[in-house]
C-alpha cells in the first residue's frame, strides 16, 4: 500500500526539525506538521531564552550541518565557576586546562530555531504549516492522521508518526499515552543583564536553598540569568505586568531588571 509519507513528524520545533534534517539523506519521504507559523515562532517570547550547548551537542549540530550557520551567533564558555551557598568549596573548570576550544556555547533559542527552520525549508522535507493533528488511527503497517489546516480538513498516511510536539503533545493525548508529572514548587526567572565588567566568557552557577542561580555569558557583554525560586517568591519578585509565561515551561521571562542580585 502506498502511503503519503514514510515519516510524519508532529512538531516543527528543534526536536522535530533536527530529526528531519538527520534523516533527509535517507531517501525517506518526510513531512513535518507544525501548528505555529514561522512569524508566530519568531515573535514568541520563548525565543529569547538562552540555550547552553555542551561540546557534545555542538559536535552533533556540526554533523547535521547546523552549527556552521549559527556558530557566529553563539558565545563560547571558556570557564565555569560553581559554588554552593554556605559551603567553602568551589569547582572551577577551564577550557584551556582541558585543552579544548570551549566548554560549551550559549545561544538564544531564536537564533538556532530560525536557522534550523531555514534548512528545513531549503530541503526536500514537506512542511505542513500551519496545521495541527486532530485525530489519528494506527494500524499494523501505517498510521492515518487527520489534520486541520486553517479551516480545511486534511488526511494523510505515513508508515511512522513521531510526536515531537512538546509537553502538551496532541499525539500523546490522542494515543492516551500516560504522563507522570512531578511538581517541585519552583519557577525559573529568566532575564538578561549587562555587567559593568566584561564577563570574560565565564559561566557561573550558584546552588542556593531555593534552587540554582546561573549566569551564562552572551554577546555584547550581557549575561543570561536563570534564577530558580519558589513559586511564591517568583510571584512576589516578578509583577504580572512585567512577565511572560512560556507555554510548556514553568518559566517566567522578566524584562527590565537592573539589579538582580
Amino acid at each position: 500500500m502506498q502511503h503519503d509519507y514514510d515519516l510524519l513528524i508532529a512538531g516543527g520545533g528543534l526536536a522535530g526539525n533536527c530529526l528531519a534534517l538527520a534523516l533527509k539523506q535517507t531517501g525517506l519521504r518526510i513531512a513535518i506538521v507544525e501548528a505555529s507559523t514561522r512569524e508566530q515562532q519568531q515573535d514568541s517570547p520563548a525565543g529569547d531564552r538562552a540555550l547552553a550547548l555542551a561540546a557534545g551537542t555542538v559536535k552533533m549540530l556540526e554533523t547535521l550541518g547546523i552549527w556552521q550557520g549559527i556558530s557566529r551567533a553563539a558565545t563560547a564558555i571558556k570557564d565555569i565557576h560553581i559554588s554552593d551557598q554556605g559551603h567553602f568549596g568551589k569547582v572551577r573548570l577551564s577550557a584551556q586546562k582541558e585543552n579544548v576550544e570551549a566548554l560549551g556555547h550559549v545561544i538564544t533559542a531564536r537564533d538556532i530555531e530560525a536557522h534550523v527552520a531555514k534548512l528545513v525549508t531549503e530541503s526536500d522535507i514537506k512542511l505542513l504549516c500551519p496545521a495541527r493533528v486532530v485525530g489519528l488511527m494506527a494500524g499494523s503497517d501505517a498510521v492515518n492522521v487527520n489534520l486541520k489546516r486553517g479551516d480545511e480538513p486534511l488526511s494523510v498516511s505515513a508508515k511512522l508518526l513521531v510526536g515531537a510536539d512538546g509537553g502538551n503533545s496532541s499525539v500523546r493525548k490522542l494515543l492516551e499515552i500516560a504522563q507522570h508529572t512531578t511538581e517541585y514548587g519552583q519557577t525559573a526567572l529568566v532575564t538578561t543583564v549587562k555587567s559593568s565588567l566584561p564577563h570574560k566568557n565565564v559561566a557561573f552557577e550558584r546552588f542556593t536553598a531555593s534552587g540554582p542561580l546561573a549566569l551564562l555569558p552572551v554577546a555584547d557583554n550581557h549575561c543570561a540569568v536563570v534564577w530558580t525560586r519558589s513559586s511564591e517568591d517568583a510571584d512576589a519578585l516578578c509583577p504580572a505586568t512585567r512577565r511572560t509565561f512560556w507555554p510548556n515551561f514553568n518559566t517566567v521571562s522578566v524584562t527590565g531588571w537592573a539589579n538582580l542580585v
